[in-house]
Protein backbone atom coordinates (compact mmCIF):
# COMPACT_ATOMS: atom_id res chain seq x y z
CA UNK A 1 0.00 0.00 0.00
CA UNK A 2 1.16 3.19 -0.78
CA UNK A 3 1.07 6.86 0.95
CA UNK A 4 -0.96 8.04 -1.45
CA UNK A 5 -3.35 5.23 -0.95
CA UNK A 6 -3.98 4.98 2.09
CA UNK A 7 -4.51 8.79 2.28
CA UNK A 8 -6.67 9.02 -0.51
CA UNK A 9 -8.97 5.79 0.07
CA UNK A 10 -8.43 4.81 3.76
CA UNK A 11 -7.52 7.66 5.96
CA UNK A 12 -10.41 9.83 4.97
CA UNK A 13 -12.75 7.50 6.34
CA UNK A 14 -11.21 7.47 9.64
CA UNK A 15 -11.38 11.34 9.87
CA UNK A 16 -15.00 11.13 9.69
CA UNK A 17 -15.37 8.47 12.15
CA UNK A 18 -13.21 10.66 14.18
CA UNK A 19 -15.44 13.90 13.94
CA UNK A 20 -18.40 11.61 14.46
CA UNK A 21 -17.06 10.39 17.54
CA UNK A 22 -15.83 13.30 18.92
CA UNK A 23 -19.51 15.19 18.35
CA UNK A 24 -20.77 11.95 20.26
CA UNK A 25 -18.49 12.85 22.70
CA UNK A 26 -19.35 16.27 23.30
CA UNK A 27 -16.15 17.05 21.92
CA UNK A 28 -13.76 14.97 23.96
CA UNK A 29 -10.70 14.69 21.50
CA UNK A 30 -10.40 11.45 19.76
CA UNK A 31 -6.80 9.85 18.85
CA UNK A 32 -6.19 7.93 15.84
CA UNK A 33 -3.90 4.75 16.33
CA UNK A 34 -1.80 3.52 13.45
CA UNK A 35 0.89 0.84 13.33
CA UNK A 36 4.24 1.60 11.65
CA UNK A 37 3.26 0.71 8.45
CA UNK A 38 5.08 3.10 5.62
CA UNK A 39 2.18 3.84 3.94
CA UNK A 40 1.08 5.57 7.17
CA UNK A 41 3.63 9.00 6.95
CA UNK A 42 4.79 8.42 9.68
CA UNK A 43 8.91 8.93 8.89
CA UNK A 44 8.95 12.27 7.27
CA UNK A 45 6.34 15.58 7.49
CA UNK A 46 6.00 15.94 3.78
CA UNK A 47 3.45 13.36 2.54
CA UNK A 48 0.05 13.30 1.81
CA UNK A 49 -1.21 11.08 5.26
CA UNK A 50 0.72 13.58 7.45
CA UNK A 51 -0.14 16.60 5.73
CA UNK A 52 -4.11 15.00 6.31
CA UNK A 53 -3.61 14.65 9.76
CA UNK A 54 -2.67 17.77 10.67
CA UNK A 55 -5.50 19.44 8.19
CA UNK A 56 -8.30 17.81 10.55
CA UNK A 57 -6.59 18.10 13.80
CA UNK A 58 -5.86 13.97 14.22
CA UNK A 59 -3.66 13.24 17.24
CA UNK A 60 -1.86 10.13 17.05
CA UNK A 61 -1.55 7.85 19.81
CA UNK A 62 1.94 7.03 20.40
CA UNK A 63 2.34 3.53 19.79
CA UNK A 64 5.23 0.94 19.61
CA UNK A 65 6.40 -0.55 16.59
CA UNK A 66 4.82 -3.97 18.12
CA UNK A 67 2.73 -4.05 20.46
CA UNK A 68 2.45 -7.39 22.01
CA UNK A 69 0.50 -6.34 25.21
CA UNK A 70 -2.28 -5.30 23.12
CA UNK A 71 -2.62 -7.67 19.93
CA UNK A 72 -3.62 -11.46 19.79
CA UNK A 73 -1.71 -12.02 16.90
CA UNK A 74 1.53 -10.58 17.87
CA UNK A 75 1.54 -13.91 20.82
CA UNK A 76 0.64 -15.75 17.84
CA UNK A 77 3.32 -14.69 15.83
CA UNK A 78 5.69 -15.30 19.11
CA UNK A 79 4.13 -18.97 19.46
CA UNK A 80 5.06 -19.57 15.68
CA UNK A 81 8.43 -18.24 15.83
CA UNK A 82 9.01 -20.38 19.05
CA UNK A 83 7.94 -23.67 17.08
CA UNK A 84 10.28 -22.97 14.30
CA UNK A 85 13.31 -22.57 16.39
CA UNK A 86 12.17 -25.54 18.68
CA UNK A 87 12.18 -27.25 15.43
CA UNK A 88 14.57 -26.22 13.43
CA UNK A 89 17.01 -24.35 15.67
CA UNK A 90 20.15 -22.65 14.55
CA UNK A 91 19.22 -24.27 10.66
CA UNK A 92 16.42 -22.72 10.30
CA UNK A 93 18.53 -19.42 8.60
CA UNK A 94 19.99 -22.16 6.07
CA UNK A 95 16.33 -23.39 4.77
CA UNK A 96 15.89 -22.66 1.28
CA UNK A 97 12.75 -20.52 0.56
CA UNK A 98 10.40 -23.11 0.00
CA UNK A 99 11.73 -25.58 2.53
CA UNK A 100 11.27 -21.95 4.68
CA UNK A 101 7.50 -21.42 3.86
CA UNK A 102 6.81 -25.27 4.19
CA UNK A 103 8.08 -25.21 7.74
CA UNK A 104 6.11 -21.80 8.51
CA UNK A 105 3.20 -23.74 7.05
CA UNK A 106 3.68 -26.91 9.21
CA UNK A 107 4.29 -24.96 12.25
CA UNK A 108 1.08 -22.75 11.66
CA UNK A 109 -1.18 -25.72 11.09
CA UNK A 110 -0.16 -27.01 14.95
CA UNK A 111 -1.49 -23.92 15.96
CA UNK A 112 -4.99 -25.10 17.68
CA UNK A 113 -8.28 -22.70 17.79
CA UNK A 114 -7.28 -23.10 21.64
CA UNK A 115 -4.10 -21.64 21.40
CA UNK A 116 -5.72 -18.87 19.51
CA UNK A 117 -8.34 -18.12 21.84
CA UNK A 118 -6.10 -18.62 24.68
CA UNK A 119 -4.40 -15.50 23.72
CA UNK A 120 -7.51 -13.60 22.94
CA UNK A 121 -8.75 -14.33 26.62
CA UNK A 122 -5.63 -13.16 28.23
CA UNK A 123 -6.24 -9.39 26.68
CA UNK A 124 -8.38 -7.90 29.27
CA UNK A 125 -5.64 -8.65 31.43
CA UNK A 126 -2.72 -7.75 29.56
CA UNK A 127 -4.75 -4.35 28.80
CA UNK A 128 -5.25 -3.81 32.77
CA UNK A 129 -1.73 -4.24 33.20
CA UNK A 130 -0.99 -1.88 30.68
CA UNK A 131 -3.42 0.63 32.33
CA UNK A 132 -1.09 0.08 35.70
CA UNK A 133 2.17 0.17 33.85
CA UNK A 134 2.28 2.17 30.89
CA UNK A 135 5.60 2.21 30.59
CA UNK A 136 6.41 -1.58 29.56
CA UNK A 137 4.44 -0.53 26.23
CA UNK A 138 7.73 1.41 25.10
CA UNK A 139 10.03 -1.53 26.70
CA UNK A 140 9.47 -3.36 24.45
CA UNK A 141 8.08 -5.66 27.21
CA UNK A 142 6.93 -9.68 26.37
CA UNK A 143 4.67 -11.74 28.50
Amino acid sequence: MTGLYYAQNILPHYVVLIEELQDLRGGQKCFLLEDGDPSHGHRSRNNLPHQMRLQYDIELHPHPAQSPDLNAIEGIWLLLQEMLKKRWGEQLHLLKWRQFREAIQNCWNEISQEQIRDRIRELPARVQHCINEPEILFKGARW
